[in-house]
């Protein structure tokens, strides 16, 4: 007498790893905006100040100095520190308030408000205002012919 063959199961993935890939794909614009404009920038960043630039006639030439440009910016430059200073107490003073605001608006959009769709709207004229400022721009850049495709 045959018997049947027992019919595995098939092994499904835990939640863990399930939530741990929708993860994944949730960092995954991030990390490739990271890689392709973050770290090349950041990179010819730290080339810049170790290098001198000369601009010529075939363009520009690198002169390895090693640190002598920071140290030009920390004790020739008159300014340098001074901005420094500004700049910081700024952020220090900047950063802290956007945040506040943020979530101050991101509750009142949330919590039960009357006109929450025009109050949505008002919030996003500054998004738009800019999309539009920046066609208009390309607009005056950019002939018209090549604008609309014409050969």
């Amino acid at each position: 007498m045959k018997t049947k063959a027992a019919i595995k199961p098939v092994k499904s993935r835990s939640l863990e790893v399930q939530t741990a890939n929708k993860g994944y794909i949730f960092i995954l614009p991030f990390i490739i905006g990271l890689v392709l404009f973050f770290v090349p920038m950041l990179g010819m960043s730290f080339y810049y100040i170790f290098n001198q630039i000369k601009m010529g006639a075939g363009g520009a030439t690198f002169q390895f100095v090693g640190l002598q440009n920071l140290k030009d910016a920390l004790f020739k430059d008159v300014y340098f520190l001074d901005l420094l200073v500004k700049t910081i107490g700024s952020m220090l003073l900047e950063i802290p308030m956007i945040i506040f605001y943020s979530l101050f608006i991101a509750t009142l959009i949330n919590g039960k408000l009357r006109g929450k769709g025009v109050f949505r709207m008002i919030m996003m004229i500054p998004v738009t205002r800019k999309l539009v400022g920046t066609s208009l721009g390309w607009r005056a850049v950019v002939p018209p012919l090549v604008a609309s495709g014409a050969p």
